[in-house]
């Protein structure tokens, strides 16, 4: 039986295919999907996918026996109805581990989510643990929840707690032993530049914001501009020329026509020179 890995698309995916490739023979390396699936029992095969491709092939994928499955950013199934999320709970499979860097969810009913994957119907359906655990523990986090309601809360909570742990595997920060310098924030006010002052009085004119006002279209598509405005003008307009030059003869993308870049060159230059990395 084949080992499953799904991931988000992109570089954990980059990273985990180019790790699994140098455990394989050069045979095995060029399998995909098809010979994966094909391999006869007793031969070792690891498949790493997205989880877009789990979704296109999942004929394919769940018709086959894997030995484990594992799923990286398992929030991805958070939201039970979530075409996604059945398809993941239907693999046939003795072994299932989700890794997650948010395992504590918004909602009750998304942790309920994760957790049917990795031990199906040990919190029972969802209707039951909403029943017995999200509500209860809901009307307890009220401001005007009464002494009973909080302490029922609390009950299930302690009874929910002792239900998952011995199926989480937790890392706190206390186990990391990273010695980094205490944190430091520091708040820069950019200014608009001209370019950016101007091209924001031109949005606001604009098509987009007339909608918005009369409700004819979304206000996050004006956020939306907005936010590109403040950090650069150029991100505002469809491109550049074929000469890399914008309509108004800029270089495309010039940063000394953005605010933020304005503040962030002279930390740039200083932060080197003194020994010190920087991650923007």
């Amino acid at each position: 039986m084949g080992r499953l890995a799904a991931c988000p698309h992109g570089g954990v995916h980059g990273r985990l295919a180019r790790r699994v490739a140098a455990w394989l023979d050069a045979a095995a390396r060029g399998a995909l999907l098809r010979k994966v699936c094909g391999v006869r029992p007793g031969v070792c095969a690891v498949c790493v996918t997205s989880y877009e491709m789990v979704r296109s092939h999942a004929t394919q994928l769940l018709a086959q026996r894997w030995q484990y499955v594992v799923l990286d950013e398992g929030h991805k199934i958070r939201n039970p109805d979530a075409e996604i999320t059945q398809i993941c709970k239907r693999f046939a499979t003795a072994h299932r581990l989700i890794l997650t860097g948010a395992p504590i969810q918004n909602k009750l009913a998304e942790l309920w989510s994760l957790f049917d994957f990795v031990f199906p119907g040990k919190l029972g359906t969802l209707p039951t643990f909403e029943e017995q655990f999200s509500i209860p523990i809901g009307c307890g986090t009220y401001a005007n929840a009464s002494a009973f309601k909080k302490q029922t809360a609390y009950q299930c909570l302690l009874v929910l707690r002792d239900a998952m742990r011995p199926y989480m595997l937790r890392r706190l920060k206390a186990d990391i032993d990273l010695h980094l310098p205490e944190k430091t924030e520091k708040v820069l006010f950019c200014h608009l530049t001209d370019e950016q002052h101007d091209a924001y009085e031109r949005f606001l004119d604009g098509d987009l914001v007339a909608r918005v006002l009369s409700k004819r279209a979304h206000a996050f598509a004006a956020l939306t501009g907005l936010l590109k405005m403040c950090n650069h003008p150029h991100l505002m307009t469809r491109g550049e020329n074929a000469d890399g030059r914008t309509d108004d003869g800029q270089a495309y993308g010039a940063w000394r026509l953005s605010g933020k870049m304005r503040e962030l060159e002279p930390i740039l230059r200083k932060w080197p020179a003194e020994g010190d990395r920087c991650l923007v």
